[in-house]
């Protein structure tokens, strides 16, 4: 190994002995295992950890911080896929919301809009709506404080948890009740003249964003790419530790680029008071937190006078002409106060047939049978609850097949309904229960779809359910992107746990990807890319011939796994679906799908772990290191 040693020479002095050093001394051209793992892993840190700009967090506990953040740095170290893919659709969010206000400006309210330059004022034109508070600056920043959580509401006085559908009941368990403002939201108040007004400086105040530290995070993964890229001039060898590194590097790039303009650690956020929009939030949080309540509550014509008498009902939600029994099954009823009935309408389908089975055994066959809808009488809202059949002055009525199960009255459903009404009173009742569509019921209160008068229609017609209604319609649950509030979002915009809450983790996957074949695509793509570049060490030296096998093993199973399985999974879930729940084969097959999912998080695992492990034993190019490269400033 050469280097450029200068010339030493020694003088002696009476009072001292001094080396003198006559010409400038390189660097050695040689590096250490020390060199290695400490250049290397202070990369993943600044490309995983300060890279990551995660939402709004619930608990700001510096400890819950921590763990918060630790979960999406382990997420990203094994799964870098899936950061990549959250920090794009943000983006995309992000940049459809903000294009969506600008043009809502305009339109709504004829001025051009306020994009950091000073506002121009344009006359009114038609039936503009009025601005009824101030237009913000409207910028991806603004944007993006949005879509990452940084605005939620105060509903506390709206919320009542009786009637709260049970989904909905983990997002409210701590008072003042608050909940995280979506787009869907914030454009529906644009629409009607509602801007939510979040200054920059605020934004900026409630952000940690270090242009410093972002400014040496970008020097140290420069200097490793630069490094790699004249190791392969050289023809000197990489660490497989260095391999994976450039993944993450690659990826830290791509997070850097979407996440540009959002703001970081932001553990406040902006509180609103929903005083001046009072009604369109109400409606909104009935259409989400209360789908339960859909086929529930129906409007009917109003009381206008002491002695009027409640108008006739025009037929119950459910009906001997017309019920669609699910898969060839009989559905049934039993007139059962002791009943509750949350299990009728949520039990999950084989639950429901157990239960069935058992109490077709108590009850004689003659008791099964529907009850008709009861006739309705007018109360005060000064009562405590509300029977099937009883209608509030406000023309609200409450019904349900089981007759002895009332719906507490509380004030913040009271107070609710009032603002809703206020702002959407549907004057046009009688019309709209001839004209919208009516609820043809698949199972007892658990599904239902909606069909055209024209096509079909019940014989006895159907009283106005919330559920005819389109500005009560059931909100998509799947996506939070699609939702008024995105209660329960951390940083993934899709809502795993209702794909994998009745069908289990296995089959749910399958699930998940057919509603988003788009995100199927894209987990090919980027798992694809994961295993390949891993695996262009191919002609790599390894500690020993079983690590050399089990790295190109595992890289081939991260590449292919996905392409198997979306072949094969959909055959071996329409297997265990129809030989029943708990069939010997359903069981096998579940099994089977959930071993190949853990062999390819155990094939990431060690992917990771052999990349630090290999570092005892590696080609003696590996420590040559070209002496210039070091010049440059790195850590």
């Amino acid at each position: 190994m050469s280097n450029n040693i200068c010339k030493i020479s020694l003088e002696y002095d009476e009072n001292s002995r001094n080396l003198t050093y006559t010409s400038w001394v390189d660097r050695p051209n040689a590096r250490g295992t020390l060199d290695i793992l400490q250049s290397c892993v202070l990369t993943l840190v600044a490309c995983i950890y300060t890279a990551l700009h995660l939402d709004v967090p619930l608990k700001t506990a510096w400890h819950e911080v921590f763990v918060y953040k630790l979960k999406w740095v382990l997420i990203t170290l094994f799964a870098p896929e899936i950061s990549v893919y959250m920090a794009a659709d943000q983006l995309q969010q992000a940049w459809s919301l903000k294009k969506r206000l600008l043009s809502l400006v305009p339109e709504v309210h004829g001025v051009v809009p306020n994009t950091g330059e000073s506002e121009i004022e344009l006359p009114l034109v038609g039936n503009k709506t009025s601005v009824k508070s101030a237009i913000p600056e409207i910028s991806l920043k603004y944007a993006f404080f949005i879509i990452m959580g940084g605005v939620r509401v105060n509903v506390d006085d709206i919320i009542s948890l009786p009637d709260l559908d049970f989904k909905a009941q983990r997002h409210f368990t701590t008072r003042p009740y608050t909940t995280r403002v979506g787009p869907k939201t914030i454009i529906q108040l644009a629409e009607k003249g509602y801007w939510i007004n979040i200054p920059k400086q605020k934004i900026d105040d409630k952000s940690k964003a270090d242009v410093l530290q972002k400014c040496l995070v970008m020097i140290q993964v420069l200097w490793m790419v630069m490094q790699c890229i004249v190791r392969k001039v050289y023809n000197l060898p990489l660490a497989l530790l260095e391999v994976h590194t450039m993944v993450h590097v690659v990826c830290a790039m791509f997070l850097y680029l979407c996440w540009l303009r959002k703001p970081l650690n932001v553990l406040e956020p902006e509180l609103l008071d929903p005083s001046k929009f009072k009604g369109t939030i109400a409606l909104l949080v009935q259409q989400q937190f209360y789908p339960n309540m859909a086929t529930r509550l129906a409007l009917v014509r109003p009381q206008e006078y002491p002695d009027q008498s409640p108008p006739r009902r025009r037929g119950g939600l459910i009906s001997h002409d017309w019920i669609t029994p699910n898969m060839g099954q009989r559905i049934i009823q039993a007139e059962c106060p002791w009943l509750p009935e949350k299990m009728w309408a949520y039990l999950p389908p084989d639950a429901w047939a157990k239960l069935r089975s058992d109490l077709s055994e108590r009850l004689p066959l003659g008791a099964w049978r529907w009850l008709p809808p009861r006739p309705g009488r007018w109360i005060s809202d000064k009562e405590t609850q509300m029977r099937p059949g009883d209608i509030l002055p406000c023309g609200l009525m409450y019904h349900s097949e089981f007759q002895d199960l009332p719906l507490p009255l509380t004030e913040e459903f009271l107070r609710r309904w009032d603002a809703i009404l206020k702002e959407y009173p549907f004057y046009d009742r009688e019309e709209l229960a001839r004209t919208s569509k009516f609820i043809r019921v698949n199972r007892l209160g658990w599904d239902f779809e909606l069909v055209d008068p024209e096509e079909d229609a019940p014989v006895q017609g159907q009283d106005l359910f919330l559920a005819r209604l389109k500005e009560f319609a059931p909100v998509p649950d799947g996506i939070f992107r699609t939702m008024p509030f995105s209660a329960g979002k951390r940083n993934l915009d899709i809502n795993l746990k209702v794909f994998t809450e009745n069908t289990g983790s296995s089959f749910g996957l399958l699930k998940f990807f057919k509603a988003f074949p788009w995100l199927a695509v894209l987990a090919l793509f980027l798992s694809g890319i994961y295993g390949g570049v891993h695996l262009s060490a191919w002609r790599s030296t390894f500690p020993s011939i079983h690590e050399e096998i089990l790295w190109k093993v595992s890289c081939i199973y991260i590449a292919a796994v996905l392409p198997v399985y979306f072949i094969i999974g959909p055959a071996m879930s329409d297997v265990a679906f129809w030989s029943g729940p708990e069939t010997f084969t359903a069981v096998g097959m579940s099994t089977v799908i959930s071993l190949v999912l853990l062999t390819y998080g155990v094939a990431r695992v060690f992917i990771i772990v052999e990349s630090f492990i290999s570092l005892r034993l590696v080609p003696l190019g590996v420590y040559i290191s070209p002496t210039w490269v070091q010049m440059f400033p790195h850590f």
